[in-house]
């Protein structure tokens, strides 16, 4: 009896995300991340649960937030104001490598107004 080949190895896939606003799925390069870190909305990597929008297209930003997704994805009540700044400086995230983009604290990649917890509130 003949030994089975063994199947042709192939490089790991990267790790696939869903769009917030699409639904679309795509690898991480192709998205940015949004996250919420010491209570505050953060863009580009970092620790703490996370949610994914397509990267160079606002219509996600405005689906996502039209449904309420990114505080879904969160599990936080996230403020409107949060949300606002996040139009902000998301809606036109330039494509390319990961990291903060630079919002209205320059450069930090936070957002002001979302708060620290649920039971602290506005």
């Amino acid at each position: 009896m003949a030994k089975p080949t063994p199947a042709p190895t192939t490089a790991p896939a990267s790790p696939r995300r869903t769009c917030i606003g699409c639904r679309r799925v795509a690898g991480s390069g192709e998205m940015i991340r949004i996250s919420l870190s010491d209570g505050r909305l953060a863009v580009g990597p970092g620790p703490g649960r996370g949610a994914w929008l397509c990267r160079d297209a606002p219509d996600c930003v405005e689906r996502a937030l039209r449904r309420g997704a990114l505080g879904r994805a969160l599990r936080v009540e996230v403020a409107p104001e949060a949300l606002e700044a996040l139009r902000t400086c998301v809606g036109g995230a330039p494509s390319g490598g990961g990291g903060a983009e630079v919002c209205e604290d320059g450069g930090s990649g936070r957002i002001a107004g979302s708060p620290r917890n649920k039971e602290e509130g506005p």
